[in-house]
C-alpha cells in the first residue's frame, strides 16, 4: 500500500505536502508559511472581560490564532467588543468564532471576526428517522443541494468580508447518510470534507481550511491520509488545520496530542495544529511548539521514497513468528525499564540472546538500538530495514543522555510506530532516579495505541463556553475516583455537541446536560438522565462496580 507519488509524503523523510495560502487576518496558514499554533478559550464567551484576559494570556504563551465559541447572539456581541479591547491593546491575535448548531449565527458574525468554523453536520439532516434511512441516489442530490442552498449565504458573507472559512470534520457528527453509506469510518469523514469543498469550489470561495478530527488517534491519521490522497487525485491543496479532540489531561493527554499531530506532521499533513488539553488554554501551547519544533528541525527535502511498507489506511499489526512465547506472533507487547545497559531480567536476557544488533540476518530477533537525540525518520528507516527480515522487531531506547523533557520526542518515535504497528516490544534504559516516571510514560504510551492496556483510558474534552461544569475539575475527580478499575475507558464530556458521539466506543461516559444535571452513558448508551451534578460521579462509579462484580 502506498501514498500516491503526486502527494510529496513519504514515512522515512521529510516533506511538507504543498497547499495554496489561506490569510486568517494577519496570519497566513499553508504554502510556504511556518505551521501555526492556535488554541479556543473555555471563558463564557459572554464574559468579556474574563476572555480578554484569557485571550492576553493566550497571545503571551505564543498562540497565533484563538477560537471563542458563538452559542448566541449575545456572544456574537462580546465577540465584538473583545476584538476592540485586545486590537487596542495592540493585540492582533486572529478572532476565530465557532458556530455550532446555528448556521444562521455563523452568517451574522461572519463580518467580525477573521475566520469561522462550522460543523458540517450541522447542516444535514441528524434526525431520528434519518439515522435508519437508506438513501436512493436521488436523495442523495436532493440533500447535497440542501446543503448548498443553507451553506451558500455564508460563502458569500465571508467573500464580502474576507472572512475564512474552516469545515471542521467531526468523527462525532457526521450525517446519517454518509453514516449509513460508509460506515462511522474515516472514509465517511473525508467524503464529507470533499461533499462541502465542492461546495465552496461551486460558489468560488477558496479561503477554506479543512480539519478531520477525533478523539481516536488511528482514526485522525487514518482519515487525514485518506484526504491528502483524495485532495491529490482532484489536483486540489487546501491548508489543513491537525488535532486530536478530546485529549484529555497531563501525560496522558499530551502523549496523545503528540502522536496523532506529530506522525502526521512527520508525514507532511498540517499547515495549523492545535492541542485539545483539558486544562487551561494557554497549557496547550507550549506542547504544541514543542511538537511542532521536534518534527520541523528535520527540514524538509525532496524525496522519491513514496512507498510505504505498511498500509497507511487502517491498522494491521505487523505479522511475525512468535520467539520463546516472548515477542511476536500474537504475544503481547512486551516491555521492560533498565537502569543498566546490560540486561538484567529473564525476560530481556533471553531476547537479548538471540538477538543481532549489527547483522539483521544473525538472531532470531532484530533489536533497533535508538536514541531520543536521533531523527523519527532516521529510526523509521532502520523500523522498514528490520521489517524486511520478517523477524520480531523491537527497541531498545536509550533515555540516560537525553537532555530536557523526554515526553514529546519519546511519544513521536516510539508512539508512531507503535501506532503503525511495526514494532513487537521496547526496551527503555533510564538513570535509576528516572525509572518510576519512564515506567508510568511506557505503560501511557502502549495504552494510547492500543497494544496494551494495563491501565484505565481517559477521553476528555478541552472545555469552552458550551461546558456545563468545570470540566477539568471534574475529570481529575473522575479519574480518581475510578484508579481502582483496570481496562476501562471513560470519557467525560462537557456538553452534547461532540460528546455523544465521540464516546460511542468509550465503556462508561459523562456528559453534562442542562442546569447542573449529567446524562451517564454506558457503551455508547444513555443510562442515566437528569442526574444531579452533586451525585453523578457516585453514580458513575457504583454503575461502574455494578458491572465489575
Amino acid at each position: 500500500m502506498s501514498l500516491m507519488s503526486s502527494c510529496c509524503l513519504s514515512f522515512t523523510s521529510y516533506h511538507r505536502f504543498d497547499t495554496r495560502e489561506v490569510k486568517v487576518g494577519n496570519i497566513g496558514i499553508g504554502g510556504k508559511n511556518p505551521i501555526r499554533i492556535q488554541t479556543m478559550t473555555n471563558t463564557p464567551t459572554s464574559d468579556i472581560d474574563s476572555t480578554v484576559s484569557q485571550i492576553r494570556r493566550i497571545y503571551e504563551a505564543g498562540g497565533e490564532l484563538v477560537r471563542l465559541a458563538v452559542t448566541s447572539e449575545v456572544d456574537m456581541e462580546a465577540v465584538k467588543q473583545i476584538k476592540k479591547i485586545i486590537r487596542l491593546d495592540d493585540i492582533s491575535i486572529p478572532l476565530i468564532a465557532d458556530i455550532h448548531f446555528n448556521p444562521s449565527l455563523a452568517i451574522a458574525v461572519a463580518p467580525y471576526v477573521e475566520k469561522v468554523r462550522i460543523n458540517p453536520g450541522n447542516y444535514v439532516n441528524r434526525s431520528k428517522s434519518a439515522k435508519e434511512k437508506i438513501y436512493t441516489p436521488e436523495e442523495e442530490e436532493e440533500e447535497k443541494e440542501q446543503i448548498h442552498q443553507r451553506l451558500k449565504p455564508l460563502l458569500q458573507k465571508c467573500k464580502e468580508n474576507g472572512t475564512c472559512v474552516r469545515i471542521g470534520i467531526n468523527f462525532a457528527s457526521l450525517s446519517w447518510r454518509m453514516v449509513n453509506k460508509y460506515g462511522n469510518t474515516p472514509k465517511a469523514m473525508v467524503a464529507s470534507a470533499i461533499e462541502f469543498l465542492e461546495i465552496c469550489r461551486l460558489e468560488h470561495f477558496n479561503q477554506v481550511i479543512i480539519s478531520l478530527k477525533a478523539s481516536d488517534i488511528h482514526t485522525t491519521l487514518y482519515a487525514n491520509r485518506l484526504f491528502v490522497q483524495e485532495m491529490s487525485e482532484r489536483d486540489w491543496n487546501y491548508p489543513i488545520h491537525v488535532g486530536v479532540t478530546e485529549a484529555g489531561l497531563d501525560m496522558e493527554g499530551r502523549i496523545k496530542s503528540t502522536i496523532g499531530i506529530g506522525s502526521l506532521l512527520c508525514d507532511g499533513i498540517g499547515n495549523t495544529i492545535r492541542v485539545s488539553l483539558t486544562e487551561s488554554p494557554e497549557k496547550e501551547i507550549p506542547v504544541a511548539q514543542e511538537i511542532v519544533k521536534q518534527v520541523t528541525k528535520y527540514h524538509s527535502c525532496k524525496s522519491t521514497a513514496h512507498e510505504w511498507k505498511h498500509n497507511p489506511f487502517e491498522f494491521h499489526k505487523r505479522k511475525t513468528k512468535s520467539f520463546n512465547n516472548l515477542i511476536g506472533g500474537s504475544v503481547p507487547v512486551p516491555f521492560i525499564v533498565q537502569t543498566s545497559v546490560q540486561p538484567t531480567t529473564e525476560t530481556w536476557k533471553t531476547i537479548y540472546q538471540y538477538t543481532s544488533f549489527d547483522n539483521p540476518l544473525n538472531g532470531k530477533v532484530y533489536g533497533i538500538k535508538a536514541h531520543l537525540t536521533e531523527s523519527p525518520f532516521d529510526i523509521r528507516k532502520k523500523v522498514y530495514d528490520a521489517i524486511d527480515t520478517g523477524k520480531p522487531v523491537f527497541l531498545e531506547m536509550n533515555m540516560k543522555y537525553f537532555r530536557g523533557n523526554v515526553l514529546v520526542p519519546f511519544s513521536l518515535i516510539t508512539g508512531n510506530l507503535f501506532a503503525e504497528g511495526l514494532l513487537d516490544g521496547i526496551v527503555l534504559i533510564c538513570h535509576s532516579y528516572q525509572y518510576q516516571s519512564c515506567l508510568t510514560l511506557l505503560k501511557t504510551m502502549l495504552q494510547i495505541t492500543g497494544v496494551r492496556r494495563t491501565m484505565n483510558e481517559y477521553v476528555s474534552c478541552p472545555s469552552c463556553s458550551r461546558t456545563q461544569f468545570d470540566i477539568e475539575t471534574i475529570a481529575r475527580e473522575i479519574k480518581e475516583a475510578t484508579a481502582c478499575f483496570t481496562g476501562l475507558k471513560i470519557a467525560v464530556m462537557g456538553c452534547i455537541v461532540n460528546g455523544p458521539g465521540e464516546m460511542q466506543d468509550a465503556d462508561y461516559g459523562y456528559i453534562g446536560a442542562e442546569q447542573q444535571k449529567v446524562t451517564l452513558y454506558k457503551k455508547g448508551v444513555p443510562v442515566m438522565n437528569n442526574i444531579p451534578q452533586d451525585d453523578a460521579i457516585q453514580t458513575l462509579v457504583s454503575l461502574i462496580k455494578k458491572d465489575y462484580e
